[in-house]
């Protein structure tokens, strides 16, 4: 879930049930399934993710959810805010992640990149540390880790925070 201005953060606990999308979602993907090699945004946008690779379909924390490669699978997102020269300067992103046996932390894994002015990543770091990044070429670079490891077999809700009225990076780690 890719949020303008967080409403709402949905965090690991009880309730299994899937929020919905509000107005300031610009995209809301599930990643449960595969159509006509597009994963359906569940926002009100239509801002449907291309997929490359082959992404394989397994069990996951809400139904089913969908197992990348770690080398050639990888989704696409179109350009999400399309008026000029506008950038992000409050967005959240969310997402659950889960590390199977296959998973090597041997370098870093991109879990959300983008930008046009700069870079705003989110990922797992090779020192296995979730991470939010933002690159500028007017204010340099800005990194900020998780304290812990993620591990193996594990469902993770990684929520990163990038606010420039604020002045702050904020990541979370299932809360």
């Amino acid at each position: 879930m890719i949020n303008s201005i967080p409403e709402l953060v949905y965090a690991y606990g009880p309730d299994h049930e899937l929020p919905s999308a509000d107005v300031y979602t610009l995209g809301y993907w599930h990643f449960d399934s595969i159509d006509d090699n597009k994963i359906s945004d569940s926002s009100f946008n239509n801002h449907h993710a291309s997929v490359q690779g082959n992404p394989t379909r397994v069990g996951g924390l809400f139904n089913s959810s969908l197992a990348l490669d770690g080398t050639i699978d990888s989704f696409s997102t179109p350009q999400l805010v399309e008026t000029g020269t506008h950038t992000f300067d409050e967005v959240t992103i969310e997402d659950w992640v889960y590390l199977d046996q296959n998973y090597v932390l041997v370098r870093s894994r991109v879990i959300f990149s983008s930008g046009w002015d700069g870079r705003l990543e989110v990922g797992i770091g090779a020192n296995h540390k979730a991470y939010i990044m933002v690159y500028s070429d007017t204010i340099g670079t800005f990194q900020l880790s998780s304290d812990n490891e993620l591990n193996k077999f594990q469902w993770y809700h990684v929520a990163a925070v990038y606010s420039e009225q604020n002045d702050q990076l904020v990541l979370y780690i299932n809360g």
